[in-house]
């Protein structure tokens, strides 16, 4: 994992790294206590692209095809609808 510095913290405002900056952008972010400082966790939710990409990853990583996903899609619907008239 990289790590970065905080470049500045003055009247309560942090400025990040350049780096960090381009990808937060803007969002969110909380700051968690731990026994060695803060953890600060992004709160803005990754985009539906970022989302279908890693998954995409994932699945092509542990080859899973589309006809599986087709088949499993099937598979809960049959489960979630049984037993309903």
């Amino acid at each position: 994992m990289k790590q970065s510095l905080v470049t500045k913290i003055r009247n309560g405002k942090i400025t990040l790294p350049k780096e960090l900056r381009k990808e937060w952008n803007e969002g969110e972010v909380v700051f968690t206590r731990s026994s060695g400082g803060f953890l600060v966790k992004s709160l803005t939710p990754p985009s539906l692209t970022a989302s279908a990409q890693r998954l995409t990853k994932a699945a092509k990583k542990i080859g899973l095809t589309a006809k599986d996903v087709t088949q499993a899609v099937a598979w809960a619907r049959k489960q979630t609808h049984a037993g309903r008239t």
